[in-house]
């Protein structure tokens, strides 16, 4: 008989059934993820391994696990391997923006003007999210920002250098996470999302102070939140956002989960615009109201004017939502006021037509 495969082991803790399985400590799971980065498992091993996971849930201990594998070995961070050498002090790094929705139930990444908009007034903030959709094909946030002229950053070097410049830069996941990009990619092949998923808006790849992330499922809300606990995260800011993304739905209350310094909270953010009909809902989202709205000229044709209207209020309660958490506003208001004077005095012709 041939001798066990030394990933074995970690399969059958989590596949011994009813009353017999449990769930991985972090050492363990940082063991696993290791071997994982280093090409030390065999596919099967590596399916077997995610499905599992996927069918109990992933816990945030787990999660601190492998995020302690991909930070170790060099997988992930300013100095490891390709990724390049960082050129400024990480800690001035005000937030991590992961952007790692499916896309299947969203319009279009309003988002990514709320970034632009804290960048403007001086928040570094770092986004990274998918560079082709494992899932659908719909509009990903990289095919955004190329539209809306930003480099899309091949390193971690280059992305501190694009920060340095413009306060705001965006790597797609291969270059952020070779490993993680792998274990998505796999998701057409399993048919399921998997941790790697989770993994992906936790790895905070440039060490910001805070992190603010959206999920789709409130069941992982708690998995951020453990997570980030227990490596240490000075300011985690998790919700229940459009799609999965941290975009803020201005027709609902929205229910925000801090971390901060290993304190949780939650904050109930009162709405701020009206629910947007299903009739009045664009059913082909055109980049280019993007930079329209940037800069005011958002047509308002008959049926147009309510998409405006819950454009803007996504931009700027978005933003709101990171100012508190970067600690420039200390309550839901006065982070909504802080955004609206932003939003009201933005250079509307960064966009010109």
């Amino acid at each position: 008989m041939a001798d066990e495969h030394p990933f074995a082991r970690f399969v059958r803790i989590l596949a011994r059934g009813p009353g017999r399985s449990r769930d991985l400590t972090r050492e363990e799971a940082r063991e696993a993820m290791s071997m994982i980065a280093q090409d030390q498992v065999l596919p099967e091993q590596v399916g077997a391994f995610l499905m599992l996971l996927r069918f109990k849930q992933e816990t945030g201990e787990e999660m601190a696990g492998f995020v302690d594998a991909l930070r170790a070995g060099s997988a992930i961070g300013p100095a490891g391997g390709s990724t390049g050498e960082a050129s400024a002090d990480l800690a001035a790094i005000d937030l991590d923006w992961p952007s790692y929705s499916s896309g299947k139930s969203r319009g279009l990444p309003w988002f990514l003007l709320s970034a632009l908009l804290l960048a403007e007034n001086g928040v570094r903030l770092f986004m990274h999210g998918y560079n082709s959709n494992p899932a659908h094909s719909s509009i990903t946030t990289q095919a955004v920002v190329k539209h809306l002229g930003l480099p899309v950053c091949t390193s971690l070097g280059q992305a501190v250098e694009q920060l340095d410049r413009d306060n705001f830069a965006y790597a797609p996941l291969q270059t952020v996470s070779q490993t993680l990009q792998k274990l998505i990619t796999l998701r057409p092949v399993l048919g399921l999302r998997s941790p790697a998923n989770s993994l992906a808006r936790m790895i905070n790849p440039l060490r910001a102070n805070a992190i603010m992330t959206g999920v789709f499922h409130p069941g992982y809300l708690q998995i951020h939140r453990d997570a980030a606990q227990r490596l240490d995260q000075q300011v985690l800011g998790v919700f229940k956002g459009g799609g999965g993304e941290a975009e803020r739905n201005p027709g609902k209350s929205c229910l925000l989960h801090i971390l901060q310094g290993g304190e949780m909270v939650e904050e109930v953010w009162p709405p701020t615009g009206n629910i947007l009909p299903v009739s009045d809902r664009p059913t082909a989202p055109d980049l280019n109201d993007l930079t329209a709205l940037w800069r005011g000229e958002l047509s308002v044709e008959p049926g147009a004017a309510a998409i405006y209207a819950d454009a803007e209020a996504r931009v700027v309660g978005t933003a709101a939502l990171a100012l508190r958490l970067i600690g420039r506003a200390s309550t839901p208001d006065a982070a909504q006021g802080l955004a609206t004077r932003y939003w009201n005095n933005r250079d509307r012709s960064r966009f010109a037509a």
